[in-house]
C-alpha cells in the first residue's frame, strides 16, 4: 500500500499539469463564449480585435495560469521537475510578450472604429492609422529584442556570456556602434517618420515623377502603389531628405488644369458656357462643384491658349474629369467651330 502511494503521489502532479491544461482550456472557451454573444455597441470593436488578435494568447495565458496553480497545489519532485520548470518560464516570457505585441493592433482597431463612427475627417483616420502602424513596428522590433534577451538569460551560460559582454562593454559598444550606425539612423528615421508624418497610408503621392498611393510603410522603406499597378519601394529617408508631393496632406479635393489651344477667332464665351454644361452634366460624377473656369493664359503669332481650371473631390476624379472636359470640348469645337481649331496662314503673293 505504502508504495502505491508513493507511485500515485509520484505521478499525481503530472497528471494535475494534464488536468490544468484541460481546464484552463475549458474555462477560456466558456469566457470566448461569453464574447462573443455580447452585442453591447461600446464594446463590439474591442470583441471584434480582441477575436481576431489576440483570443490564441488568450488561451495560453490561461492554460499557463492553470499550470501554475496546479503546481503550488501538487508541488513537483523528480528529474523532470527542472526541465519543466524551465520551459514553463520560457512560455512565460513569450505568452508577455506575445500579448504585449497585440496590445498596439488592438488599441488601432478601437480608436479607428470609434473615429469612424464619430464621423472624423478621412485626413486625421489616415494619419492615426499611419503612426499606430509605424510604432507597432517599432514596438515588435523591441519586444523581440526584450524577449530574446530575457528567453537567454534564464540560461546559466547565457548569463555568463552577458556578465563578460558587460564587463568589456567600450570595446562592444564601439563596435556595435560602427557595424549598427545604419541601422540605428534607420530606426530614428522611423521614429521622425511617425512624429513629424510627412506621408501617411493611402495618400496620393509624385515620388521620381510616378504618381501613386502610400501602400505600405515600414521601418526601412515605403511603398508606394502607381497608377499602373506596378510597386515602387522608396527608402523610408527618402520623404525626410528630398522634396515629393503630396496631394493628399491635408485634404483629398484637388484641382485640374486642361489647356486648349485654338484659332484666334474661337469665341471664349461659348467655351466658357459649354465647360460649364459639361461639368455639371456629362461631369456630375466627378465635379465636385467648386471651382470651373476659363481663362485665355497664352498667346502666340498662331494660336491662343485656353486654360480650363476644374476641381474634384479627389486625384483620380480629378484625372478622369480633365479627360472628360478635353474630349468634350475637341468635339465641341469639331462640330460647332471648325474654323476656330489651331491653324497655320499663308498669304499667295
Amino acid at each position: 500500500m505504502d508504495a502505491e502511494f508513493s507511485i500515485r503521489q509520484h505521478y499525481l502532479p503530472y497528471l494535475s499539469l494534464v488536468a490544468a491544461v484541460f481546464v484552463g482550456t475549458i474555462i477560456y472557451s466558456i469566457l470566448l463564449g461569453l464574447i462573443r454573444k455580447s452585442d453591447h455597441k461600446s464594446f463590439i470593436p474591442f470583441k471584434q480585435a480582441f477575436l481576431s488578435k489576440a483570443s490564441r494568447p488568450g488561451r495560453l495565458l490561461f492554460i499557463l495560469l492553470s499550470v501554475e496553480i496546479s503546481l503550488v497545489i501538487f508541488p513537483m519532485h523528480g528529474p523532470f521537475t527542472g526541465p519543466i520548470l524551465s520551459t514553463l518560464e520560457l512560455l512565460w516570457i513569450f505568452i508577455i510578450a506575445w500579448l504585449f505585441s497585440k496590445i498596439l493592433p488592438i488599441a488601432e482597431i478601437v480608436t479607428l472604429a470609434r473615429l469612424e463612427k464619430s464621423g472624423t475627417e478621412n485626413h486625421i483616420v489616415r494619419k492615426i492609422s499611419t503612426q499606430f502602424d509605424v510604432f507597432t513596428r517599432i514596438a515588435y522590433f523591441i519586444i523581440i529584442l526584450v524577449a530574446l534577451a530575457s528567453m537567454l538569460m534564464t540560461f546559466e551560460s547565457a548569463q555568463r556570456i552577458g556578465m563578460s559582454i558587460l564587463a568589456s562593454a567600450g570595446i562592444v559598444g564601439i563596435i556595435v556602434g560602427f557595424s549598427a550606425k545604419n541601422t540605428l539612423s534607420t530606426l530614428f528615421s522611423s521614429i521622425q517618420f511617425a512624429i513629424t508624418q510627412p506621408i501617411r497610408i493611402d495618400d496620393v503621392v509624385i515620388v521620381e515623377n510616378e504618381w501613386g498611393r502610400i501602400e505600405e510603410i515600414t521601418l526601412t522603406y515605403v511603398v508606394v502603389k502607381i497608377w499602373d499597378e506596378r510597386r515602387l519601394i522608396v527608402p523610408i529617408d527618402y520623404f525626410l531628405a528630398k522634396p515629393f508631393q503630396n496631394w493628399t496632406r491635408t485634404q483629398s479635393e484637388i484641382m485640374g488644369t486642361v489647356f486648349i489651344h485654338a484659332d484666334y477667332t474661337v469665341p471664349v464665351g461659348a467655351v466658357r458656357q459649354e465647360i460649364s454644361r459639361i461639368v455639371k452634366e456629362d461631369g456630375k460624377d466627378l465635379w465636385d462643384g467648386r471651382v470651373c473656369g476659363v481663362q485665355v493664359t497664352g498667346t502666340t503669332a498662331e494660336s491662343i491658349e485656353l486654360r480650363v481650371l476644374v476641381s474634384a473631390s479627389d486625384a483620380p476624379r480629378c484625372w478622369d474629369l480633365r479627360c472628360l472636359v478635353r474630349e468634350k470640348i475637341i468635339y465641341f469645337l469639331q462640330n460647332n467651330y471648325p474654323n476656330s481649331l489651331p491653324k497655320q496662314r499663308r498669304i499667295m503673293l
